[in-house]
């Protein structure tokens, strides 16, 4: 049987386009960011409860992250740890993991 996959509850911001972020809204949840927890890059789905995108200069947005890769995930995203989220090469936001969340459960 297939395990379900590691969630975490974060706050996420994204750099206004003008500083290097994002240049249109992405849907959510999207997949298209990589997040960098100390320089070791790890992929997850991205998505919030109360907005159907994330838009450049987004701020304090709270999101549920649901890791690709279980093992690296757990040991990186705990709580009060802060990542980068990449895009095409570059850094366009940051964010911090509020929460690790047990099997089925989450705010999404």
């Amino acid at each position: 049987m297939e395990s379900e996959a590691f969630k975490a509850n974060a706050v996420i911001s994204l750099n206004a386009t003008a500083d290097g972020g994002l240049i249109a809204a992405f849907p959510a949840p999207t997949r298209s960011l990589l997040l960098a927890f100390a320089g070791t890059m790890v992929g997850a789905s991205i998505d919030s409860a109360d907005r159907d995108a994330f838009a450049p200069g987004d701020a304090h947005v709270p999101v549920t992250l649901r890791f690709w890769a279980d093992d690296a995930a757990r040991m990186l995203a705990v709580p009060g740890s802060g990542f980068d989220l990449w895009y095409a090469g570059r850094v366009v936001g940051f964010g911090r993991v509020e929460q690790a969340l047990p099997a089925g459960g989450g705010k999404v």
